[in-house]
């Protein structure tokens, strides 16, 4: 990684753009590369935003985060990598492909690097615009020995113009892991479905439709606040003793022994790459397509569309 110009960002998706935003904000030279077709071309430029088309230009860079989906990374490589330097630095945001395609072993020839902040992209971009930190992890197992402590070094100054924080050093298979875990448990596998149920029970009890998604959807948003900002100890201390009592007799009753029978299960499909296999024979298209008519159908969505502009104005 350099800070003379010879780094590039590849790819014009959510996290590719909060990623040049931020460093073109903090004057820390680099270009991104995208296709000459991409219709992003013109969104970067308004944004004076320096672009380049992927290709021969890429031998002009050291230094690059690949912030395109993890499916196309291995395109990438096939395409381009006659186009790149040996020794090259290749940054990851997800250590997937890295993993699952064994990049590093295919191109030895370039070195490896995970960079993963943990937050979406529209979150990295509003966390730097009010000075507030990302978090972020990272892994230089791939990288020589020889290399470590420099590439430590340049890590650390793209991250302060970045605005990510390097909370911990991991080793790439863990990421992986842990990744995948908690986005199909906890963030997009639970969350989303189990306050739809929520609603819909207390909806088709006869509660008040717009009291069930109050309660269901919108105080959600509020716990989770409060449990990020107190901690898990002062918002146990802060809950009314009926919240308190029912809690604990809840989490009794839904987290027993078969519910975590269920998430050792989750935990060891992807730890013996099981979960890989069905990425590969599952049609994401189609499945994207049939997810969002489901949700488009629910009366969980029906309300959040009715209720949204008032209680989540854009600022």
């Amino acid at each position: 990684m350099s800070n003379n110009g010879q780094f590039a960002i590849i790819g014009a998706g959510n996290q590719a753009f909060a990623w040049a935003l931020n460093l073109r904000d903090s004057r820390f030279p680099f270009s991104v590369g995208i296709r000459k077709t991409s219709s992003a071309h013109t969104l970067l430029k308004d944004k004076k935003i320096p672009v380049f088309d992927l290709g021969e230009s890429l031998r002009s860079y050291k230094s690059m985060a690949l912030l395109i989906p993890d499916d196309q990374h291995a395109h990438f490589f096939e395409n381009y990598s006659s186009f790149l330097e040996e020794g090259t630095q290749i940054i990851y945001a997800h250590s997937y492909s890295l993993v699952e395609d064994q990049l590093a072993q295919k191109y030895p020839q370039f070195e490896h690097v995970l960079l993963a902040p943990k937050s979406i992209g529209s979150q990295i971009r509003y966390n730097f615009e009010r000075s507030r930190i990302t978090p972020a992890v990272y892994s230089l197992d791939l990288v020589s020995k020889a290399r470590q402590n420099q590439a430590q070094q340049e890590m650390e100054i793209l991250c302060h113009a970045l605005g990510f924080s390097l909370l911990a050093q991991v080793r790439v298979e863990d990421e992986t892991i842990a990744d995948l875990f908690s986005e199909q448990t906890l963030l997009c596998g639970f969350f989303p479905y189990i306050i739809s149920e929520c609603f819909q029970l207390l909806k088709d009890q006869g509660i008040d439709p717009t009291l069930s998604f109050l309660e269901c959807w919108h105080e959600s948003k509020l716990i989770i606040d409060t449990l990020v900002e107190k901690g898990p100890e002062e918002f146990f201390k802060l809950i009314s003793p009926n919240a308190l009592i029912g809690a604990h007799e809840a989490s009794q009753v839904l987290i027993d022994e078969n519910f975590k029978k269920k998430l050792s299960l989750i935990f060891e499909q992807i730890k013996n790459k099981d979960f890989n296999q069905k990425i590969k024979n599952t049609d994401y298209q189609e499945l994207k397509n049939s997810t969002i008519n489901f949700w488009k159908n629910t009366d969980l969505q029906k309300f959040y569309n009715q209720y949204s502009q008032e209680l989540y104005p854009v600022t």
